[in-house]
């Protein structure tokens, strides 16, 4: 079964094991996990989101860091925010944490 987001603040963390490779354009990152063979490409604001999340964040505090750094409001970019993170964690590439959690 997938694990989604939780809608209550739950904190999003990078997935340990993780390589992560940046190529030669900034805005384009290679993510390799251990547990699938394939790699996964991230490019334009998904490399924006996982640069974000180099930082524990909530879901809501990710889309509010879009916003601002894309200059719009955040109802305009919620849904894909929350889909892309959705997506990261289907592919155990990030986990989420509940508060006071360690």
């Amino acid at each position: 079964m997938p694990h989604k987001p939780p809608t209550s603040p739950a904190f999003l963390e990078k997935a340990e094991g993780l390589a992560c490779v940046r190529s030669v354009d900034p805005h384009r990152v290679v993510l390799l996990s251990p547990s699938s063979d394939q790699p996964v490409i991230l490019s334009g604001t998904s490399a924006a989101i996982w640069a974000i999340l180099n930082d524990v964040l909530t879901t809501q505090e990710v889309v509010e860091r879009i916003a601002h750094e894309y200059r719009v409001d955040p109802s305009e970019v919620s849904s894909d925010v929350e889909q892309f993170i959705e997506n990261l964690v289907d592919q155990q590439l990030l986990v989420t944490r509940a508060p006071g959690r360690q």
